[in-house]
């Protein structure tokens, strides 16, 4: 039988496609943006700018803060101060249009535990966002850590059928992709130095950013109190002026962000906020090097003084392309000062033919004990 030819009364199987090809399911598109924070006041301290941005853009914005604002006050009763800082969340959300969501928990209250997780993912099913922004997952306040992690987890397992939200909202399966804002002071509570990954320009909206966070009205005699912060107002716009100057070309006011992995949240890797806001978002960069089999990492921040972290780049690579970056492009040459010319980059066919290149030092046993390679 020839190949392509049937036998009668036989029935071919259908070749199934490798399952590279089979098509993925693809999720809806939403055009929805929700900022998640601790406490009623935390969004307009530290991302409000950003999502006035996306509301002039067209998006539906929501505000959800899980915490109920409970313990920020010197003078009132739990119930009074729960119901003004209630109303005051409503009244910062109406400035940009945006709908407010009330807290969940007590603040100090806010763990990462079951019944809070299922409460916080009936939220964001509700909502069915597709830009999340939310808090750092190093603050110097366990509350801003924890809201954080609950709010990746409740977009992690909004589609999970088997994970039951309390209330209970159906699953949803939209594209998420989410965005954590700088720590209060871009430091870790190690005093370790967090660094964005980009800036947005928020210098139009500032006058709108400190209206919302003046509609707060009760965290000024507070936070007065409590923690120093004399003239709040003032203390935002300090804030986004020191990150506005973080910016490859500075900017009188910015939001800093990092992008959280989209492994989870959404069906393929996107960048949401870059594509809506444009012009108006930044990145920082970063250089690699490979010296031996050691690669460093340094953030050239502008401003700043720079951050070098050791990296093990090539170790995991098979030994053909170990002398690649880890992007799997071919990398050119570069030395870190004090760094024999012979250790960096892919041999050459000078160095396989026993002789150094024309741009290189003599090798000695001196210089390959320098770099520690022999």
């Amino acid at each position: 039988m020839r190949p392509g030819r049937a036998v009668a009364g036989c029935r071919l199987s259908q070749r199934r496609r490798p399952p590279e090809y089979e098509e993925q399911p693809k999720m809806p598109d939403s055009r929805i943006a929700l900022a998640t924070a601790a406490h009623p006041d935390d969004v307009e301290f530290m991302m409000a700018g950003t999502l006035a941005l996306l509301a002039d853009a067209g998006y539906e914005c929501h505000i959800f803060t899980i915490g109920n604002g409970n313990c920020g006050t010197v003078t009132h009763t739990h119930e009074e101060i729960i119901r003004i800082r209630g109303a005051e969340g409503h009244s910062a959300a109406s400035v940009i249009g945006a709908t407010y969501h009330e807290g969940l928990a007590n603040d100090i209250e806010i763990f990462y535990d079951p019944e809070l997780l299922r409460r916080v993912t009936a939220v964001v099913r509700e909502v069915q966002p597709q830009i999340v922004l939310t808090q750092s997952p190093q603050d110097y306040m366990e509350d801003h850590q924890n809201s954080s992690r609950l709010t990746v987890s409740a977009c992690f397992c909004r589609g999970m059928r088997n994970w039951v939200s309390h209330p209970w909202v159906a699953p949803t399966m939209q594209d998420v992709y989410l965005y954590h804002c700088q720590p209060y002071g871009s430091v870790g509570p190690l005093r370790e130095h967090i660094a964005p990954s980009f800036i947005v320009d928020v210098t139009d909206k500032i006058d709108v950013k400190e209206e919302m966070l003046r509609r707060h009205a009760s965290q000024k005699e507070w936070l007065d109190v409590s923690q120093g912060k004399d003239a709040y107002l003032a203390a935002m716009r300090e804030g986004c002026a020191g990150m506005g100057k973080l910016a490859p070309r500075p900017v009188a006011y910015g939001e800093g962000f990092r992008q959280h992995l989209h492994v989870g949240l959404s069906a393929k890797d996107g960048d949401p906020l870059g594509e809506v806001l444009r012009e108006r978002v930044q990145n920082l960069w970063a250089v690699v090097w490979e010296c031996g089999s050691v690669g460093v990492w340094e953030f050239k921040l502008p401003h700043t003084p720079i951050l070098p972290y050791r990296l093990p780049l090539r170790a995991h690579l098979p030994p053909q392309q170990r002398g690649r970056w880890a992007a799997g492009r071919r990398s050119r040459p570069h030395r870190p000062p004090g760094c024999p010319a012979a250790c960096s980059g892919p041999r050459s066919a000078a160095r396989r033919a026993g002789r150094s290149p024309s741009w290189a030092p003599e090798r000695s046993p001196s210089s390959d004990a320098t770099c520690g390679r022999r």
